[in-house]
């Protein structure tokens, strides 16, 4: 696999698309200026997705290679927005699982203005699982 790409790696983040970046293997990060974000995404990809053991493992690459810590606690929090946001669906409250996802999606640098459209995605994703 080839390097990722910041860009798309975020499009994929976004969109809540966990099962791609939940592939992407750590030796294709590696390489990457961006690796410690990157790494970081996927971590939280792989959280949501049910895959402790292999997020452990990118959130720890994540801060070896320099992770900047708010960033981390942003996206962990996300996370947090994105259970609860589940348990609203889950609940048929779908104003506060709006709420939720909106949250989420806010919480990482760059997708606020864009954050009613994702977060729907997210509604339509997390609805899938």
């Amino acid at each position: 696999m080839d390097t990722p790409d910041i860009n798309r790696i975020k499009d994929f983040w976004a969109s809540g698309d966990w099962e791609s970046l939940g592939a992407i293997p750590l030796k294709a990060i590696k390489q990457s200026d961006d690796r410690a974000e990157i790494a970081l995404l996927c971590a939280s990809a792989l959280q949501q997705t049910a895959q402790a053991d292999s997020a452990t493992d990118y959130a720890q690459k994540a801060y070896e290679w320099g992770c900047d810590r708010q960033l981390a606690i942003n996206i962990l929090t996300s996370g947090l927005h994105t259970t609860f946001g589940r348990l609203a669906l889950l609940r048929k409250e779908d104003e506060m699982a709006q709420h939720h996802f909106v949250q989420a999606v806010t919480l990482y640098p760059g997708t606020a203005s864009d954050a009613q459209i994702h977060a729907h995605k997210w509604a339509v994703q997390e609805t899938a699982f």
